[in-house]
This record gives structure tokens, sequence and C-alpha cells, in this order.
């Protein structure tokens, strides 16, 4: 989950734009204004005149770039009512259930359909006008991936959180559509680390276990050049040693699309790292593989990034493995362009620490360190992140680069 501290940095040192109040530019930073002013009172006052009778008469294909993730013609209605998120603070979304719930804990009306009838498949959140304010986090969880439908503009100011970590997993986590990591075996002198989650990037191998009859590491799953849309792919568990306390492996991050007929603005953060694999408990058993990153698309007629914008979906590390102390879990997928660290091992030289995870100039997760007792876990590749529409980066952050 993104840290309040981190968040509340971020966004008041860094956004180009705020929509805390009507959705004007915030030139406090001294950056050029990448909202026009026509756009001013679009947080408050519904789209195209702002009466039903005038969001009737918009043409379910009139959109500035036709939809390629869903049908607005068959998929949802036209929706008028906006969507402002703007307590400070986490609103939690269930895309399992559909509830939303703001920082008060209580329930925020809204508008949402379900895709299909599998339990993985999408839920789409319908809204005329959707903006997420400065300071505001939208946190999805659940098994569903989530869409975010806007009939006018989307604005980001604040941030939207689909990863996982030690809380909370993803919204649409650990897909089916992924290869399966290998889980590190397990021998009385040394269990494997489990292999990393692959993706957007191939995950890590686990690392062997070396000494006597020490074990072999397991196999990180490949990349998936073609994601579709679903979350990430999760790591696997690190073989035992003397006993039964091989780490685990990392889930992977979800899966998020912000989708526009006209506008897509982001001045904050959208984020789908994956979950760091544990640690070894002792006993010469090996660590956890880390779980990829998750996807995020974007789709409009024109998408604004802000130069204090960050937009990742970076693998978590692998967990250390041991000889009989507790080694360190792998860091959970970063925000920016930096790589999750794997976790610090222990055993007899060298260190069995976790491979780290895949991030925008290593894509892939790194191989964990063999030991000559339980072996480090591999970490999780990087994720995707799509981009369809008139893009105008002014300098975010992007980890790792946009998937062709």
């Amino acid at each position: 989950m993104i840290r309040h501290g981190v968040l509340a940095c971020l966004l008041l040192t860094a956004c180009q734009f705020d929509t805390s109040t009507t959705g004007a530019v915030d030139d406090d930073a001294g950056q050029q204004p990448l909202v026009d002013a026509s756009n001013a009172e679009l947080d408050a006052t519904p789209i195209d005149g702002g009466t039903p009778d005038a969001v009737a008469q918009i043409n379910c294909m009139d959109w500035a770039q036709q939809p390629t993730i869903v049908d607005p013609c068959v998929d949802f209605e036209i929706v008028h009512e906006p969507l402002i998120l703007d307590e400070n603070g986490t609103y939690s979304y269930d895309t399992d259930t559909g509830i939303l719930t703001s920082p008060a804990q209580t329930p925020v009306p809204h508008t949402s359909v379900t895709l299909g009838g599998n339990a993985d498949d999408p839920r789409v959140v319908v809204a005329g006008f959707i903006n997420v304010k400065a300071l505001t986090t939208l946190r999805a969880t659940g098994g569903r991936p989530l869409i975010l439908v806007s009939w006018e503009n989307l604005m980001v100011a604040g941030a939207i959180d689909v990863g996982s970590d030690d809380t909370d997993v993803g919204a649409g986590a650990n897909s089916d559509n992924c290869d399966t990591s290998e889980a590190g075996d397990s021998a009385e002198n040394g269990g494997g680390g489990g292999g990393g989650g692959g993706f957007g990037g191939a995950g890590g191998a686990g690392a062997d276990a070396e000494d006597g009859d020490g074990s072999d590491g397991g196999a990180g799953s490949d990349a998936i050049s073609d994601p579709g849309f679903h979350g990430g792919c999760p790591g696997a568990d690190g073989g035992d040693g003397q006993s039964e306390i091989g780490g685990d492996g990392g889930n992977s991050g979800g899966a998020v699309y912000l989708l526009a007929r006209k506008s897509l603005l982001i001045g904050g953060i959208i984020a789908s790292g994956g979950q760091g694999g544990s640690g070894s408990q002792g006993d010469r058993s090996g660590g956890g593989g880390g779980g990829s990153g998750g996807m995020i698309g974007l789709e409009a007629g024109t998408i604004q990034l802000g130069s204090g914008a960050v937009i990742a979906a970076n693998g978590g590390g692998g967990g250390g493995g041991t000889n009989q102390m507790t080694a360190a879990a792998g860091q959970h997928g970063q925000l920016g362009a930096v790589a999750a660290l794997g976790g610090d091992g222990e055993g007899n030289a060298p260190s069995a620490n976790g491979g780290d995870g895949g991030y925008v100039t290593v894509i892939d997760g790194q191989d964990g360190v063999t030991s000559n007792r339980g072996g480090g876990g591999g970490g999780g590749g990087a994720g995707h992140i799509t981009s369809r529409g008139a893009l105008s980066n002014n300098g975010a952050t992007i980890s790792p680069s946009f998937t062709d």
C-alpha cells in the first residue's frame, strides 16, 4: 500500500496540477499549466450541460479515442453523475462486491457493472466525470481487475493503488493467465529459493542450496508479451530445510485501466507493484520469490502526464534464504524508476540474498543468490503499462516503459 507520508511528499512538492477545488491548475510550483481553463468547473458540472436530456443526446460511439477494452454501446449506459474523491486519506474499493468506502468509513454511491460471468472478469466504474484529488488515495482490492470510465474527463492528482503488499492483494492480482513459477525444492541440508513471477519481464530464478544434499531453486515464470487485461503473476514459495519454514512467494500487482471519452490528466500516482517474497524463518530454508508488477492501462483522446506524475508497475524483490537465523523479505515493487531490493539472507558465505525486482532499466527479476544453506528467492519481473491516445509526457516517471 502507498504510505501516506511518501504520498503527501510527492503530491505536495511535485504535482504539476491540482484539482482540489475547481479542477484548475496549481501554478505554485512554477510549472506551465497542462489543463485548459475551460475545464475549470468540470468537477462540479455534469457532462454536456448537466441535464439528463443533454446527456441522452450523446452518441455512445462519440469518443475521441474509440475504446479498445470495452464497448460503450453494449457494456454500460451513459452516466452523468460525477465521481469526485476529495477526502484526505484512503478510499477503499472492493471489486468483488462493488462497495466503495470513504476514509471516514461511509459508503460512497456510484455506478458499476461487471463484464462477464466469471469471478475474475473486470468491474467497471462509470461516471460522468472522475476526479481523484490531491492527498486522496483510491485503494482497490478484490479478485476482479478495475476499469474506471469517464464520459467526460478523468483527473488524478492523488493516487490510485492496485499493488500488493503484506496487508492487501491488489485488484485482479495473480492472474490465471500466468505461467507458473516453480517452488524451491526441499532438503534437510538446504531448501532452494522460489522463482519470481514473470509478466512484463521474466521472473528471476530461485537459488540453489549447494551444501551436501541441498536442493535446487525454482525457475521464475516467463514474460508475457501480449498482456491482455489482467493482473500480474505471483512468485513461488521457497523450499523447506530441516522444518517447514521456507519463505512464501509474493502476490503480484493487480490491474487498473483508466478510460476517458475526452481527456485523461494525471499529476499524481498510479501504482501496481508486486509484493516482495518473504524471507526464510530459519533451519536452512529458501526464500520466497517476488511477485511481478501488475498492469496499468491509459486510454483517452488526449493523455497528459504532469512532471510529478508516477506510473509504476515494478516487481517485488525475492526473500532471503537462511542457515539458522531469520532472513529479510524482499521489498515490494517501488514507486518510480527504482528496483525493489531482494531481502538479505543469512548463512555461511555467500549470504543467500533474494534477487531484485524488475523495473524500467532491467525489466526481468534477478536470480537469488546461491548459498551452501537455504537459497535466495528470485525477484519478480516488471509489469505492463499501456497507453492509447495522443500522449503528452511532461516529465512523468514511468516504470517500466510503455508496452507497444
